[in-house]
């Protein structure tokens, strides 16, 4: 008895080491995958070393290792994307929206970047096809880039670009996204949200942000549906120390915004009703906050911050 289950446990001990070994390797050739790829670390574009064929060929080589070594783990996403990538700039576009399909059907987590890269390929099938393709291609396309932006609002690439898609009939809708764009890249703010540490009362009065109340007004003519341009144009008024202003830009915000964003513009009213020097009002947006955001720890600190101060 005592041998058996002795040979029990020295088999459970072997497939575990294989196992370990197995996703050691996995995530060997998922690096080996991007580093030949050189894929610039914002995940916004190809750099020119992806249309090195030798380049090329290592990287599709690890990338499809990593994928066949993952088996079904969701970290196999990133290799399917980066694989998809490698397709898109040798422009075999069918490979490329194979992948991109792949990337985003094998994981639980909504990431922006293989939606938008298979927004890209459809387009430009689009610009080769005619008739009921072409339609189909762009309709796909836009469908895409509408599904990244909606991740991803906070990136004033993807709006410029998406105004590029609109065909004919569509002059309002890429007028839109234009000015959306404009609105976005005032700020820059990074997909977390920058500044993560949190503005308060005292921070240097930055320019960028006080030229966005221009430019996201006009984006709030066009877009009066969307959070967005309500969100930037309050950091726009931070910025000018505008904070009555900025409480009710973000007060709409809040009101437009989906609830996986929600958090983020309660966190900025709280701090403009903070920089306004109205404590009680800061507190209670804060901890609305980390209510939908628990482990936000700029916004832990603004609320310990707005405590201390109260006393």
């Amino acid at each position: 008895m005592r041998e058996l289950a002795a040979a029990a446990c020295l088999v459970f001990l072997v497939g575990s080491a294989e196992a370990i070994a197995q996703d050691a390797e996995a995530l060997r050739q998922l690096e080996w995958c991007k580093n030949a790829s050189r894929m610039v670390s914002d995940a916004h574009g190809i750099s020119a070393s992806t249309t090195s064929p030798g380049y090329a060929r290592m990287a599709e080589t690890a990338c499809s290792r990593a994928i066949e070594l993952f088996g079904t783990r969701q970290e196999r996403w990133e290799a399917y994307f980066t694989r998809g990538l490698i397709y898109m700039a040798r422009s075999d576009h069918e490979l490329a929206i194979a992948d991109f399909s792949k990337a985003i059907d094998s994981t639980l987590i909504e990431n922006w970047q293989p939606y938008w890269w298979r927004a890209f390929c459809h387009s430009m099938k689009a610009s080769f096809s005619t008739g009921d393709e072409q339609a189909t291609e762009k309709q796909l396309a836009l469908m895409d880039a509408n599904k990244a932006i909606e991740i991803n609002p906070m990136e004033a690439m993807l709006y410029r670009n998406r105004a590029l898609m609109h065909g004919p009939g569509q002059e309002s809708l890429a007028a839109s996204d234009r000015e959306m764009g404009e609105c976005v890249q005032t700020i820059n703010l990074s997909y977390e949200l920058l500044p993560q540490k949190g503005w308060k009362p005292g921070d240097p009065v930055d320019r960028l942000r006080s030229e966005a109340v221009g430019a996201c007004k006009n984006a709030m003519d066009l877009n009066g549906a969307s959070w967005v341009p309500a969100f930037f144009r309050g950091w726009g008024h931070m910025g000018q120390r505008q904070y009555d202003l900025a409480v009710s830009d973000y007060s709409k915000a809040i009101e437009l915004s989906p609830v996986n964003w929600r958090a983020y513009a309660y966190k900025a009213r709280g701090l403009a009703h903070e920089g306004k020097g109205d404590l009680e009002a800061a507190i209670s947006d804060f901890r609305q906050s980390l209510e939908l955001r628990p482990y936000d720890d700029s916004t832990k600190a603004a609320l310990d911050r707005a405590l201390r101060a109260k006393g």
